[in-house]
């Protein structure tokens, strides 16, 4: 077609080059061939957007055009802030100028679109300027941010008068990335007298380069221009720069002491709880926890003060690190589902990956390390979506830390990714990753590897060895000379951590340290002491101290290494994946989709089958055509991309998978009973990541899929039977449950109740009219007494 319409313009160029040439236009350039336009008309997209889409319309049918073509879709909340009519929309949709996405929302074809955008920003920007001031304006003052966005392209005077009473840094993610490329256009020289866009210059560079931010403030608080919400603005970025830049931070203390002082003095309620944080941090830093807790609790006060949820994020993020510190890693994870949730609403993705991580840490203290480890990946996942290295060695360090707790063969891989990641081998995260890597040799028996990394440590600067750390190190030397028969010393050493760790306020660590010197005291009286210390710890963070791979250190001979047996992971729920020995098998070496299928089956029936019950299984009468032949061929295939003959073995008529460890996920959910621990059984449904073997459709494959999603069920509807309302671990299952059966009564009537327990009274009024209309299909109705729940 493109190469027509070249020939059609006297053009011999490529098809490259002449759809280039054609601004990517072909479609549109040969519509204006057709109407009779020049074809060599100098701007053919133009000439057809005026004659043939806006011929004959009224200025305002015009103007609502202009406007559904600036707006990617123009919504009902749209149409109601610019005051438009919908008679004009309908009438302009009934013409085929404009393509109806759904019911209420209107917009052009994607091409059509951005030729109509062109034809604004170069043949009338002054329309362009007053239309985009007009929609920006009318979003901005009803409460949406990304009105911020087209008051930018509309110019700096709009949009610095929009600015003026803005909560700085509040704005989701999605809008700063909207405004970073504007005010990377904006000249020194401009920002020089206009310190408002200073600060916010400032703002979107913060995390790239925390100097050139600084410079940015400290300019900007200098100008007698700047006042009010702006100043304090610029009082609080200006600590939030020195926070990042190590020669700096030696005088951030007193810098917020200034900021607090100013703003006490005005009452800025808001910009003075910022402050807070900032100084919270420092206290935290300093591990004057007390101090820092002090004003977390000063910043929640506020934020309900205010009823501000961004003030409430920066309080629970501060109290839930406090949390974490003392043990209270259930009280932890409560608050972080909170924020949570606050980040994924904002489009903050990094701190959604953060708040992850400490979610995992958090699980891992609890015991459910398993459950730790799918939170992290999540977040390092975030991060590598948005190509984003910020904290990843934050992220890996903890996932690092959750594979040795599990004792998991790909933990050394984190371990090069980690020291890949952080160049000064002598820091603090890497002082901390060299001792977990000596407690995991230590449970191998392999003394001399454990002696290597604690030397590593040891060789540290004292400023990158911490309490805790310290702390750590001490109970690790002890543990190695408890292995050396060296008792007397052990004790010592780990006797030594205990107080480290009492002193640190690490009441976890503390329990650790005292459950090690129960194996190394013989003295009962002693004995009888940690057991009550250790009582004591427990109830007071509520829950179990795990020991992990400290319980394998006492046994009497070294845990053996795992075998050399390939390791098949196979995830069959939602989409299809495979590794052997964590290598990825490509669905192209199958060589067609029956070898795949024949050892999807196999490994879904460890106990294996005959040849003709698989042969039933997978070929329908139709496919068949030499069933022994077919048969040979997928086998052989199939061995071939597992690689061998001993993958796929014959035991008499039976078939089944060789000599192999298989970590299957339908089948780890199908075997976990509803008697299981609740950890056991919340370990299990976190595997659910959607249907059996989606896009297979074989009748074996169906009858299991019904089977997984009534075992997913079940699992489901016991732990709500466990769990309190409040449920914020299970809540995610339950949504998942409802998809598979929206008429579930307690399915419902927990997630109304959790949604209201949230404050998202919209999300509940949404899932009892989902829940109605699912009743309704069947002929009943909902319980009178849900309704009540949202009164």
């Amino acid at each position: 077609d493109i190469e027509q319409l070249g020939q059609k313009l006297g053009m011999s160029a490529e098809p490259k080059k002449l759809f280039k040439a054609t601004k990517g236009w072909p479609a549109a350039v040969s519509l204006s061939l057709n109407t009779g336009l020049q074809s060599h008309s100098a701007n053919v997209i133009g000439d057809y957007i005026k004659s043939e889409l806006f011929s004959g319309l009224k200025p305002e049918e015009e103007q609502a055009a202009y406007l559904v073509a600036l707006a990617p879709s123009l919504s009902s909340r749209e149409i109601s802030v610019l005051g438009l009519d919908a008679h004009t929309l309908r009438k302009l949709e009934r013409e085929h100028r404009l393509l109806t996405t759904d019911g209420d929302a209107y917009a052009f074809q994607p091409l059509l679109r951005e030729g109509v955008l062109e034809y604004l920003k170069r043949d009338r920007p002054a329309v362009w300027v007053k239309l985009n001031e007009k929609l920006g304006k009318a979003l901005w003052e009803n409460g949406f941010n990304e009105g911020l966005v087209y008051l930018a392209k509309a110019g700096s005077a709009p949009l610095a008068e929009a600015l003026k009473s803005i909560n700085f840094n509040t704005l989701p993610g999605n809008v700063w990335q909207s405004l970073t490329p504007w005010l990377d256009s904006i000249s020194e020289d401009d920002l020089e007298a206009m310190p408002l866009m200073m600060v916010l210059k400032a703002d979107s560079i913060i995390f790239k380069d925390p100097e050139k931010a600084l410079g940015y403030y400290e300019t900007a608080l200098a100008s007698s221009e700047l006042a009010g919400e702006a100043r304090a603005a610029g009082l609080v970025g200006r600590l939030r720069a020195v926070e990042k830049i190590p020669s700096e931070k030696s005088r951030l203390e007193s810098l917020a002491l200034e900021a607090q002082a100013e703003l006490e003095e005005t009452n800025n309620l808001y910009h003075l709880a910022r402050v807070k944080s900032r100084l919270a941090g420092n206290y935290e830093r300093q591990r004057n926890y007390s101090k820092a807790e002090a004003l977390y609790l000063e910043i929640e006060a506020t934020a309900k003060t205010l009823n501000d949820d961004f003030l409430r994020h920066i309080a629970l993020y501060g109290l839930s690190s406090l949390y974490l510190i003392r043990g209270k890693a259930l009280t932890c994870v409560k608050e972080c589902h909170w924020i949570l949730d606050y980040q994924r609403s904002r489009g903050h993705h990094f701190g959604e990956a953060m708040t992850l991580c400490v979610i995992a840490i958090a699980h891992q203290m609890i015991g459910q390390a398993s459950v730790g480890e799918t939170h992290v990946r999540s977040g390092i996942q975030i991060l590598k979506d948005t190509e984003s290295k910020v904290n990843l060695v934050n992220l890996l360090f903890t996932l690092f830390s959750i594979q040795c707790s599990l004792d998991k063969r790909d933990a050394e891989q984190t371990f090069l990714e980690l020291q890949a990641l952080v160049p000064d081998k002598s820091s603090l995260m890497a002082n901390y990753s060299y001792v977990i890597k000596a407690q995991l040799h230590l449970s191998y028996g392999e003394l001399d590897k454990v002696r290597q990394y604690i030397e590593k440590a040891e060789k540290s600067p004292p400023d990158n060895i911490s309490r805790i750390l310290r702390g750590k190190l001490l109970l690790t030397k002890g543990l190695l000379a408890a292995k050396e028969n060296k008792k007397d010393e052990a004790a010592k050493l780990v006797l030594q951590a205990v107080n480290t760790f009492e002193k640190a306020g690490d009441r976890r660590e503390e329990a650790i340290a005292l459950k090690v010197m129960l194996h190394l005291t013989n003295k009962k009286l002693e004995a009888t002491t940690f057991t009550q210390k250790i009582a004591a710890i427990e109830k007071d963070i509520g829950y179990k101290v795990p020991l992990y791979t400290f319980a394998k250190i006492f046994e009497n001979s070294p845990k053996k290494r795992l075998s050399s047996l390939p390791l098949i992971t196979l995830r069959t729920l939602g989409k299809v994946e495979m590794s052997i020995d964590e290598e990825a098998v490509a669905h192209s070496a199958w060589n067609g989709k029956k070898p795949k299928e024949l050892f999807l089956f196999l490994a879904s029936f460890p106990s294996g089958a005959s040849r003709d019950t698989i042969i039933e299984a997978i070929w329908s009468e139709q496919e068949l055509r030499d069933p022994e032949q077919q048969f040979s061929i997928a086998l052989s295939r199939a061995r071939k991309a597992l690689g061998g003959r001993s993958m796929i073995v014959r035991e008499g008529k039976q078939y089944m998978l060789g000599d192999v460890k298989l970590n299957h996920d339908a089948l780890t959910l199908l075997k976990t009973k509803s008697n299981a621990d609740y950890q056991a059984i919340h370990s299990a449904l976190e595997l659910y990541r959607g249907g059996y073997l989606e896009g297979y459709y074989t009748d074996w494959i169906q009858r299991r899929r019904m089977e997984i999603e009534e075992t997913f069920l079940s699992l489901v509807s016991e732990l709500l039977a466990r769990s309190p309302v409040e449920g914020l671990d299970i809540h995610p299952f339950v949504k998942q449950a409802i998809m598979l059966d929206p008429a579930n009564a307690s399915f419902n009537s927990f997630l109304l109740k959790f949604y209201m327990n949230s404050g998202k009274r919209g999300l509940a009024r949404n899932q009892l009219d989902n829940y109605s209309e699912s009743l309704r299909e069947l002929g009943a109705t909902p319980d009178p007494t849900l309704e009540s729940l949202l009164n």
